[in-house]
């Protein structure tokens, strides 16, 4: 895939996201993916509004997904520290998913934290 095409594809993106928060303002997934394609877009601010609104809607849930793709916007945007925060809480929660940590190019930018590394050996 080229660039253009990835971001024609980060714009559908938010696009469909747009449509699941026209009809549910707190759709989680809808706002954590979405937030992904943003930083794609170079639209940071409004990825970090947007995980904002997905962290504050669910901020009981058990559901790691949650957590791991808020982790992986706030580490492409270079904020490690809210990425880690992130990834504690989903392994906390029950995040099992060892390999995607280890392999996914979103958290790229963790990989020499010493936080990072403790997380990961717990999921041994």
């Amino acid at each position: 895939m080229n660039h253009e095409e990835a971001i024609a594809f980060s714009r559908e993106g938010v696009r469909r996201a747009e449509r699941h928060l026209e009809l549910d303002p707190n759709h989680i997934r809808a706002l954590t993916l979405g937030a992904g394609a943003l930083v794609a877009l170079g639209e940071p601010e409004r990825a970090r509004e947007w995980c904002g609104r997905a962290i504050a809607t669910a901020a009981d849930s058990a559901d790691p997904s949650l957590t791991y793709n808020t982790a992986c916007v706030y580490a492409r945007l270079g904020e490690n520290e809210a990425a880690l925060d992130a990834l504690e809480i989903g392994v906390a929660r029950g995040l099992g998913k060892r390999d995607w940590m280890l392999h996914d190019p979103d958290l790229d930018g963790l990989r020499n934290e010493p936080r990072f590394a403790e997380m990961l050996a717990k999921l041994s």
